[in-house]
């Protein structure tokens, strides 16, 4: 294995997600205007990827144990290595918050949570008030998800045109 680069595993799952997580993003932040006749599909689609979401990233984690990741190139510097581990650490806690506030709201709020034609089994049983509160967070939270990605994105985009240093070759 190319010591440079992520484990075949590890990039498979970060891009697979990085879709599937994007296209949420999206549809989630768009659905205030989808048709009322559609809500039912667009309800059972976005909960079984949330809940797949859940999985890889379980998987993900796995991964990131069982595997050894390249080091950061050393002339990035200590102050943008410990902000790429803060962002990062920041990620994971969207990548789990964002499908599990999703799934407590729906189980709270006496809601199904399917899984491609499966139910996920209710953990919960059915609390108004909790549902309200996890709401909250589950609508809210993906506009700050939103700017972590962006920044992520742009931290890469940087580093590769401003700082010579080609990062992306780790990942693809």
């Amino acid at each position: 294995m190319d010591n440079q680069k992520y484990h075949i595993f590890a990039r498979i799952l970060h891009w697979g997600m990085a879709i599937i997580i994007i296209g949420l993003l999206i549809s989630g932040l768009t659905k205030p205007s989808w048709p009322k006749d559609i809500q039912p599909h667009f309800y059972f689609w976005h909960k079984s990827f949330g809940m797949l979401v859940v999985f890889l990233f379980i998987a993900r984690v796995l991964v990131k144990i069982f595997t050894k990741e390249p080091e950061l190139p050393k002339e990035l510097g200590k102050s943008p290595i410990f902000a790429a581990k803060i962002g990062w650490s920041i990620l994971y806690m969207f990548m789990i918050a964002m499908p599990l506030s999703g799934y407590i709201a729906s189980d709270a709020g006496g809601y199904p949570v399917p899984f491609f034609g499966l139910n996920i089994p209710d953990l919960i049983s059915e609390n108004k008030s909790l549902d309200k509160t996890v709401w909250f967070f589950h609508e809210n939270l993906p506009r700050f998800f939103v700017i972590m990605i962006m920044l992520h994105v742009l931290a890469a985009v940087k580093h590769y045109y401003f700082d010579k240093i080609n990062l992306f070759k780790k990942m693809f």
